[in-house]
């Protein structure tokens, strides 16, 4: 029986994807851990880390994937593995910022308001549209997912909502931020983002969006070293040099930034492992000094100015 949708892509074997990188001017040092290691990453995601190593990039239309002369198997695995572990840090140092965002935000808010304990469905200290939507886009999932919450409606059947300590705990950090921006108190906002270190209630706005886009590539395995932001802050009061803009190193000066404005030790024990961890990969494979240079604006003195002025 003749599919109705032909493809020309058809799925390989291990050793038809070795030779489909051969042909492509991939060289391996070790081809049966090549194909541990395909079998164990998958072609199409190491595909990524690939990808610099191609001679049209960074062009992304109509692309042969003819890779660069010299260009190894090893090296774009151990860019795989840096990649991996530079997010698994990430991930841990984010929600550390999530959880102090969340209790800032519960504390401060609750505080200014503790004679209302639906304050973050009121539409006279909510958008009114965060208000309304809050029921069908937040809090349906918190009930379903969260034990806690369930038990408080058993325990309190006529409560519409469980008080802002309990419900705010189980939201989302997507749904965290949404809640800040739609808080119509401007010097409360402004309190709780100069907590934070940032005078400019728009500027931390930016960071957390920032913060956000980095957690969901964190939490999905999506690959931060060719990270391309297309909404940037301006350099005030993080500073950024031009190359840094829309970039990871930009982004990783955010987070310590931020980080440091509640843990001094956090932040730098982040910095310490970020430092270890490129300077590993370099003496792995110092072809990828220039690709993390040109993808992500990281080298080692970048890394060392970060650690010096501890931003």
């Amino acid at each position: 029986m003749t599919s109705e949708v032909e493809t020309k892509k058809v799925a390989k074997t291990i050793d038809e994807q070795i030779a489909l990188l051969k042909s492509r001017n991939v060289q391996f040092r070790d081809v049966e851990k090549a194909k541990e290691q395909l079998l164990d990453i998958g072609y199409f995601r190491l595909g990524f880390c690939f990808f610099p190593f191609e001679k049209s990039f960074p062009q992304k239309e109509k692309r042969n994937h003819i890779y660069n002369e010299d260009t190894f198997f090893e090296n774009a695995v151990a860019l795989y593995y840096f990649d991996f572990d530079v997010r698994q840090l990430l991930q841990k140092h984010l929600q550390r910022i999530e959880v102090s965002l969340r209790t800032n935000i519960i504390h401060w808010v609750s505080l200014e308001y503790k004679d209302n304990n639906l304050w973050f469905v009121d539409p006279q200290i909510v958008e009114g549209k965060f208000a309304d939507s809050f029921t069908e886009k937040v809090y349906k999932e918190i009930r379903r997912k969260s034990d806690i919450i369930r038990r408080h409606h058993l325990n309190h059947p006529n409560d519409l909502f469980a008080p802002p300590w309990k419900t705010i705990e189980f939201m989302t950090f997507g749904s965290l931020v949404e809640l800040y921006k739609s808080l119509k108190d401007t010097k409360l906002k402004l309190f709780i983002s100069r907590r934070f270190g940032v005078n400019s209630i728009k500027q931390f706005i930016s960071y957390l969006d920032i913060c956000r886009e980095l957690r969901n590539r964190c939490a999905h395995g999506t690959q931060l070293f060719h990270l391309q932001l297309y909404h940037f802050p301006e350099s005030n009061p993080v500073h950024f040099t031009k190359d840094e803009t829309h970039k990871f190193f930009g982004a990783l000066k955010i987070i310590t930034f931020l980080l440091g404005h509640i843990s001094t030790n956090r932040r730098d024990e982040l910095l310490q492992n970020i430092q270890n961890l490129y300077k590993d990969l370099i003496e792995e494979a110092p072809c990828l000094k220039q690709i993390l240079k040109k993808c992500a604006s990281m080298d080692e003195l970048a890394l060392q100015d970060l650690v010096i002025s501890k931003q």
